[in-house]
């Protein structure tokens, strides 16, 4: 009897083991597949709603390793990201394997950092990039009759020029005499007489444009609104309402449903969305894509500015700017792929320094010569560096990270002195096999944006 009680109470403590060996499994089995972050139910909520995002399997990180010290990190920092949101998906922390070297740890969660994405070494490397060893050659033939010969330069001539797209995207001005002005017309005359001007020096030229059609190929009427929407649904996911759900329910039916209705989710699909899908995405992006496979030792983008829609101002206002990258807001950080452009500027080797620098030098020809002052104040969208140069994230400063770029905004083509000066068209061009003629105010532009890019070799060092 004794022995029979002592082997009930060893099976009874077993089957107690196991039972709680079996409870310890079920419940680490619950813990495994419920959400156990906030990262993690954003990712459950982005995928059932079909958020069509980027894939990072296509990006090569591997060319930014070596590329920039902590020193020069941070100094970017301050006009790259003047909102602080670097410290919420990145940490800078010794290298184990060497305690001299610093790493770069970037991670795909905001704040927890549990989910880590790639690692970056921030000892840089004495190699130079394409762009550097070309732009080295070019400031050693300053005094050849072709000192650009070798170099690539992209030229963007912003906007698009027929009355009836520039009618729709608002960018023209216009007298009761009818006198017209079309800012994506002057961009592209100025375009077309800089490139003259440069092939003459022996640069190689790429024009995303040189119709006063809109670069994509894609019909503005044919837009896939539905589909197109995929695309701005992980923006949204650090927006205060995506967040107070997020944190309000468990992934599920319930929340699912929610999500759908709501009404900044419908709005992606609305007709309202045709306009900005099809200006600011997909003939933005096409630009992007030529001119990233032209590979360029730097791009300009040709802009001018103006103060309202259509209409002359009654006073002057007389300026010039330009745009580097920079000045990324909060929101603009919600998306792995905005990240991730920003990781380039924050580490390419040069660049964003190369990029203030052209704009400096195109900034002084373009006040000098054709007597603009320089603009020293703008709204919160623009950071300033110095007088005329301000950090903005523009779709095409933020994508374009692989050279120098310079985004100009000429001068206030409204400003009455200009609006004139516009209307007197001697210089001979043709657009579209059409005769276009340009005012010399534009011929005169594209010589002193000439003469800036020649200073800015000229004195590379």
């Amino acid at each position: 009897m004794p022995h029979f009680t002592s082997d009930l109470k060893r099976s009874s403590l077993a089957l107690q083991l196991l039972l709680g060996a079996l409870c310890l499994l079920v419940s680490f089995h619950v813990r495994a597949q419920a959400p156990r972050s906030l990262h993690e139910k954003r990712e459950i909520i982005l995928n059932v709603l079909q958020a069509n995002r980027v894939n990072p399997a296509l990006w090569n990180l591997s060319e930014l390793e070596h590329s920039t010290e902590e020193a020069t990190l941070k100094k970017r920092l301050i006009f790259l990201d003047p909102k602080n949101q670097f410290d919420r998906f990145f940490t800078i922390e010794l290298n184990p394997q060497d305690p001299t070297e610093k790493e770069l740890h970037f991670f795909l969660d905001r704040d927890e950092k549990a989910y880590p994405f790639h690692t970056f070494s921030l000892s840089p490397s004495l190699a130079d990039s394409a762009y550097v060893s070309r732009a080295k050659e070019a400031s050693l033939k300053s005094t050849s009759s072709l000192p650009l010969q070798g170099v690539k330069i992209a030229l963007d001539p912003g906007h698009m020029g027929s009355d009836t797209w520039d009618e729709l995207a608002e960018k023209y001005v216009k007298t009761p005499q009818g006198e017209r002005v079309n800012e994506g017309r002057i961009s592209l005359q100025t375009a077309l007489l800089l490139e003259e001007e440069l092939k003459a020096l022996g640069a190689e030229v790429l024009l995303t444009r040189r119709t006063l059609g809109p670069v994509t190929d894609v019909k503005y009427e044919d837009i896939d609104l539905d589909e197109f929407s995929k695309t701005k649904i992980e923006p949204l996911q650090y927006e205060d309402w995506f967040t107070d759900l997020v944190n309000a329910y468990e992934p599920g039916p319930y929340l699912f449903r929610v999500f759908k209705g709501r009404p900044e989710l419908q709005k992606l699909k609305s007709e309202s969305m045709r306009y900005w899908y099809f200006f600011y995405e997909l003939d933005l992006n096409a630009r992007v894509e030529l001119i990233q496979k032209f590979q360029p030792d730097l791009t300009i983008m040709i802009h001018f500015d103006m103060m309202k829609p259509g209409h002359l101002s009654p006073v002057r206002h007389h300026a010039t700017k330009a745009y580097v990258p920079g000045n990324f807001y909060p929101k603009e950080f919600a998306t792995l792929e905005n990240r991730l452009d920003f990781t380039r500027h924050l580490l390419a080797n040069r660049m964003w320094e190369d990029s203030v620098n052209l704009t400096r030098n195109l900034l002084h020809e373009i006040s000098t010569q054709l007597q603009i002052p320089l603009q020293t104040q703008h709204g919160p969208n623009g950071l300033a560096l110095e007088p005329g140069i301000f950090a903005r994230n523009l779709l095409l400063t933020r994508k374009l990270n692989q050279s120098p770029l310079s985004f100009l905004e000429c001068f206030f083509y409204d400003d009455p002195t200009e609006f004139q000066a516009l209307q007197n068209r001697t210089i001979p061009l043709k657009i579209d096999g059409r005769d276009e003629p340009a005012s010399p105010r534009l011929k005169a532009l594209s010589l002193a944006i000439r003469d800036g890019i020649l200073g800015y070799f000229k004195n590379y060092q």
